[in-house]
């Protein structure tokens, strides 16, 4: 295999899962964030 397929087949994919689960992660971090984030203000509001 020339360097230029092995960079196509091996470290493309790599990279580019290694990148989709980072954005996985990132996501899910701001859901619960915001998730967090609600429940509080509505307990809040529930209090007043």
């Amino acid at each position: 295999m020339t360097p230029e397929m092995w960079f196509a087949f091996v470290i493309l994919p790599v990279v580019l899962s290694i990148g989709a689960w980072i954005a996985l992660k990132v996501q899910q971090r701001w859901l619960d964030r915001e998730i967090e984030r609600e429940r509080i203000e509505a307990e809040h509001s529930a209090s007043r």
